[in-house]
This record gives structure tokens, sequence and C-alpha cells, in this order.
């Protein structure tokens, strides 16, 4: 009799294991149930008591789907890769450490990144191989994103921000990469769903954007940074200005720059710094890390000031100099008797 039962139990385990794998290498969820803690490496936290894996030899690549309450919360440096994730209506999924998200479980090779609220940070960095979407139909709920101080959302391919469902992405000091394609905001205007990114502050760094303001979309911008590299975009990007989707913080101006190789976006409550008439002789300009005054030929009072406004330099000279200066994005002023034009300053 206790033999009969051992080889039950034994049997019943094997089918349990045999179905899980199936379902994993068919690309099926993993629930999470946050049952034990908050903590995603628990296996106890996931409703078939097994961490969501990526296995591309087995191709197993088994969703995350944080369907529940409780918290989930990733910081662990030898969970380095995942197949994608979903977070559904009142659930919360925080990552905090570095991740690759390597392929999808649906029929497409593309990432549905839905959520009702996921936060990056602690200097976590998010990759995605391929195309993403936010605000997908899988979730039934907005997705509200934050990208906090530090951290990098990277994106390979086309990044919809919205698809079927309202999206909302705050960049609080990190970093939104999409790296060879579209940046879309408000991508799928059919499904009356709006995508709003809040560049509070941090670096947003897009091969191409585009807004469809139809139902509410746009850019809100007051003290990061938007770089289009390699291309004069600035008329694309003044057309989204002129249409209101680019919008700066109150009491800002959207200010436009190319330098060669990149375009360069930011609001200012600076003067404008296309002040390109002056007769002001003296120049000031970074290079690298340094910057330089030169041409100087009056004598000159130079003012630099961050985007926010707030004055962080100011010197007088009667000759050319340079110097060391923290890496950042300002804008600035150059006085002499000549008038007085104004300047930015990318320090790298």
């Amino acid at each position: 009799m206790k033999q009969t039962l051992l080889k039950n139990a034994i049997l019943t385990l094997a089918l349990v294991f045999a179905f899980n794998s199936v379902n994993a290498q068919l690309g099926t969820s993993e629930k999470w149930t946050g049952a034990e803690d908050t903590n995603f490496s628990n296996g106890l936290n996931w409703e078939f008591f097994s961490v969501p894996v990526y296995d591309s030899a087995n191709s197993i690549y088994t969703r995350c789907d944080i369907d529940t309450a409780n918290p989930c919360i990733l910081n662990d440096a030898t969970i380095d890769t995942l197949g994608t994730y979903v977070v559904r209506p009142g659930a919360s999924f925080t990552i905090q450490s570095s991740v690759v998200f390597a392929r999808s479980p649906y029929s497409s090779p593309d990432h549905y990144l839905g959520g009702a609220n996921v936060s990056i940070e602690n200097g976590a960095v998010v990759n995605v191989r391929r195309s993403a979407w936010i605000g997908s139909s899988s979730t039934g709920a907005p997705a509200f994103y934050t990208i906090n101080a530090g951290c990098e959302f990277r994106v390979a391919n086309n990044f919809s921000v919205s698809e079927r469902q309202n999206a909302t992405i705050d960049i609080n000091g990190g970093t939104l990469v999409v790296e060879s394609a579209t940046l879309r905001l408000g991508a799928y205007p059919q499904f009356s769903s709006y995508g709003i990114i809040n560049l509070n502050s941090g670096n947003i760094n897009a091969y191409d954007i585009s807004i469809n303001g139809d139902f509410g979309s746009k850019l809100n911008v007051d003290e990061g940074v938007l770089t289009i590299p390699a291309v004069d975009y600035r008329f694309q990007l003044q057309s989204l200005v002129d249409g209101g989707l680019i919008v700066p913080a109150a009491g800002k101006a959207i200010v436009i720059e190319f330098d060669g190789t990149d375009t360069i976006l930011y609001a200012s409550a600076t003067a404008s710094v296309d002040d390109i008439s002056s007769r002001v002789s003296t120049n000031v300009k970074a290079i690298g890390n340094r910057i330089l005054v030169s041409n100087v030929t009056l004598p000159s009072e130079v003012n630099i000031y961050s985007i926010t406004g707030a004055l962080v330099k100011s010197f007088k000279v009667n000759a050319d100099e340079s110097f060391e200066f923290r890496s950042g994005l300002y804008v600035g002023t150059v006085k002499t008797s000549e008038g007085q034009k104004s300047f930015k300053l990318l320090l790298k």
C-alpha cells in the first residue's frame, strides 16, 4: 500500500513538472503571488513555485505575470535575463538590478511590457532586445513607469508608449534609450489612448520620435534633455513644439540646438541661445570637459546657468582662458561694451 502511494506521489510530481516544463516552453505565464515576501527570486512567491527563467537553449521563456497587490521586487544580480513581464491593475513591480528582457511569450518576437506600476531604481539597467509596447491590451489598465536617477531603460527597436491603454513615463534623473527606431507616443489613436512622458530630469536618447496628440499624448520637458543623435533634427522637433506636443515646464521655453553632430532639446528659463546677430566678439564654447573662452578683445563678463535658470558660475576675463567644468548641459551669457550674446555648453 505504501509503495503504491509513493509511486502515485512520484508520478504526480513528474506530471506536474512535465506540465510546467511544457507550459514554459510554450511561453505561458508564471503568476506572482507574493505569498512569502517581496523577493522575485523566491520560488514560493510564484503560483507554480518556480521563478520565471529564460533558457534560450531549451526555448524556455516564461512570462512574469504580476497579478496581485503584493509588491514584487527584482534585486538579484544572478538573474540577468528574463522573457518579458506584464503588471496587472493594482499591482507593482520594482526593478532594482540590471536585467535583459530577451523574448516575448507571444507569437511575435516583440515585447508587451504592460504595467500598472513599474519602478526602475537602484541603478538598474533594463534592456529590451527588440520592440516594446507599454499600456498594452493584456493589462486592462493604464501603465505608469518611473525611471529613477542612475537607471536606464533601453529598447533596441520601436518603443510605443500606449497601445490600447493609456501610458505615462516619469523620468526622474534616469535615461531612456531607443537605439535604432522610433519612440512613439500615442502610437495607436484608433484605441483613443494617450502616451505621456514627463522628462522631469535625466535624458532621452532616441533615434527618432513621433507624437500623435489626438487624445492628449505629449512630451513634457522640465530639467531633462532629449537627444536625437547623428542628425540635424531641428525642423522636426520644432514642428512638434509648434503643435503643442512638446511642452516646456511653466516659466521656461524650449531650446533646440544642433551641435554639428547631434540635435539637443531642453527647456530653459534663461534668454534664447540663438542670438546670432550680436556683435560681441568674445566666444565661449565647451570642448570635452573644459570651457574655452576665446577671441577676447574687450573685458568680458561671463555668466553660466543651469538649464533650470540657476546661476552656477560668474566671472570676468580680459584675455583668452580655459578651465575644467563638471559635466552637464548649460546656457549662459557673455557681456562686453559691444553688447551681450547667449551660448549653450554641453560638457562631457
